[in-house]
């Protein structure tokens, strides 16, 4: 998965239309990262659960008692880079931004490959079949129309590239 980095330039200026177009990308970024993580867990057995509006956090959790637990959220705090908290929580909504110390990542493609990189070193057999838990959470559809033509309009560039 590529990602631009060009809009955390633009992060607290506003377009010609007065709109802070960033947030929407901004947005776009999370949702593309939460799919992705989604993806993860379901292949490595992990239970999945995505933050509410504007907690740009999800967590993974392994299913069995006293498993592992990885969260990772989007801090503004260092132009939107993606910090790491292994509390033992599965909603990151009930983790304080504080409990993310590490920054593991700058940009959407980093983080993927931490996390990754993460659930190969923890892989684990679960210890008994079960469904996987999986919630996207409030910010996965906050903007489900603007994401939706965001989406139509990178598709649409990436075709254009292709026929230059």
């Amino acid at each position: 998965m590529k990602s631009s980095n060009n809009w955390r330039e633009k992060v607290g200026k506003k377009e010609e239309s007065k709109k802070f177009s960033w947030r929407i990308m901004l947005h776009h970024e999370y949702v593309i990262f939460a799919e992705e993580a989604s993806l993860l867990a379901k292949i490595y057995h992990w239970n999945f659960w995505g933050g509410k509006v504007n907690n740009y956090a999800v967590t993974l959790s392994q299913n069995k008692a006293n498993g592992k637990s990885i969260s990772i959220k989007i801090l503004a705090s260092d132009n939107y880079s993606y910090f790491v908290s292994f509390k033992n929580e599965t909603n990151p909504n009930n983790i304080n931004q504080k409990e993310y110390h590490e920054k593991i990542a700058s940009n959407l493609d980093d983080a993927l490959k931490y996390l990754h990189n993460f659930l190969l070193e923890n892989e684990y057999e679960p210890e008994f079949f079960s469904d996987l838990i999986i919630v996207m959470g409030g910010a996965y559809d906050r903007y489900p129309l603007e994401l939706h033509w965001e989406k139509e309009r990178i598709m649409e560039e990436i075709e254009k590239e292709e026929f230059v």
